[in-house]
């Protein structure tokens, strides 16, 4: 079986307000993670594709 590694960025921002900025982004309220401008959608299919490019670039699986 490979070995395999998995990891979350989470960017955190100070426009975020300071009770959840400092904090996993998990602490943000549900409703938050539902609002359609926050939803992870196709319009994030490009940048998706970026960081799984450079990703593999940097460990060596260019392709």
């Amino acid at each position: 079986m490979a070995e395999t590694a998995r990891a979350h960025g989470c960017p955190r921002y100070e426009w975020e307000p300071a009770e959840v900025r400092d904090w996993p982004v998990y602490r943000y309220p549900d409703e938050v993670w539902r609002d359609p401008p926050y939803t992870l959608g196709a319009r994030h299919d490009d940048l998706r594709a970026d960081l799984a490019a450079e990703l593999d670039r940097l460990i060596g699986h260019e392709g």
